[in-house]
């Protein structure tokens, strides 16, 4: 298991990602954070090309990893990109989490990582 931190200028900042693979490479790119009651979530990965990738984060109550994200194919330079908005109100405030599997043949890796809503 590799475990990488990503920081950036306004993009990523103090946010950690945990990748798991077997033989498929997977990295977090960036994910916006913060982000604020209102404002829009980007999360791009990188994989081989060509390889499948799907994932779910958590909801806005609670701690269940209960929205998927849908289900995308990398393009040929490897990336895939979700986007989603973040519910305005007092709720989510605070750090939430996000699973991603990328499989490619018989290869396949995970990775998780968390944006900051402020």
């Amino acid at each position: 298991m590799r475990k990488s931190t990503i920081a950036g200028f306004g993009i990523v900042i103090g946010i950690s990602a945990t990748a798991a693979a077997d033989d498929l490479p997977l990295e977090l790119v960036s994910v916006t954070a913060p982000v604020h009651p209102g404002g829009v979530v980007t999360l791009i990965i990188q994989t081989s090309p060509g390889a499948m990738c799907e994932g779910n984060r958590q909801g806005h109550y609670g701690n269940d990893y209960s929205i998927q994200l849908q289900s995308r194919t990398a393009g040929t330079d490897g990336l895939v990109r979700w986007q989603w908005s973040v519910r305005s109100g007092s709720h989510p405030i605070g750090i939430r989490g996000v699973h991603v599997t990328c499989v490619a043949g018989e290869r396949h890796a995970a990775l998780d990582t968390t944006f900051d809503v402020q």
